[in-house]
């Protein structure tokens, strides 16, 4: 197996957080390598670390990383076009709660920007889509 220069560091932080046993460290690891991947346009190499990184912060009872990672994961989905309308919604309610619970006003508002993203910056279909789910815009 090649080495990856772009995702190295990712790597060792990974290894190292693994030797370790820091459950939020391996979170953390896990989202930032999904975000470089996502920025990268590797979409499907980026869903797996948010979905792992979800289950650690999950784990650890982390909201405001739980919010940030499924913006995430909402927005892989939609580049992938692999989300129907029940998923986004299980998706957004998580997010949305999570924000919530951090308690960080900018957490809500980077959540509700992945889903803007997801609705092509509609935002008729956004303020539709809140007030399906009971948010207040």
């Amino acid at each position: 197996m090649t080495s990856d220069p772009l995702t190295s560091p990712y790597d060792q932080a990974i290894e190292l957080c693994q030797k370790e046993q820091s459950k939020l460290g391996l979170a953390n690891a896990y989202k930032s390598l999904g975000d470089l991947l996502l920025s990268a346009k590797r979409t499907e190499e980026a869903l797996p670390l948010y979905q792992d990184a979800i289950s650690l912060y999950q784990s650890e009872q982390e909201p405001m990383g739980l919010a940030y990672t499924l913006s995430e994961l909402i927005r892989c989905n939609h580049q992938l076009g692999a989300l129907g309308s029940d998923e986004v919604r299980k998706l957004a309610v998580e997010a949305l709660n999570q924000a919530e619970r951090s308690g960080v006003e900018s957490v809500t508002h980077y959540v509700l920007g992945a889903l803007h993203e997801f609705f092509d910056k509609d935002e008729k279909k956004l303020k539709d889509f809140l007030k399906s789910i009971s948010v207040d815009d």
